[in-house]
């Protein structure tokens, strides 16, 4: 369990670090990067709520053919 938990600190640190890196070396203007972020981000959350939602009705499926059984 351990070791899960730093590899995905690490992601997350590295995640980061490069976002950053990119940020600040990308040629655009901040307006547009601010945009392009907040966009980047949006989608992000809709597709993790997506992914949820589909995972949220599988158990519940699972669940319900558990309870039959």
């Amino acid at each position: 369990m351990r070791k899960t938990l730093s590899f995905i600190a690490g992601m997350i640190a590295g995640a980061l670090v490069g976002g950053t890196i990119t940020l600040l070396l990308t040629p655009a203007s901040g307006a547009d990067l601010i945009e392009e972020v907040e966009t980047r981000w949006h989608d992000a959350v809709e597709e993790a709520n997506a992914a949820r939602l589909r995972r949220e009705r599988e158990l519940e499926l699972q669940f319900e053919l558990a309870k039959r059984r």
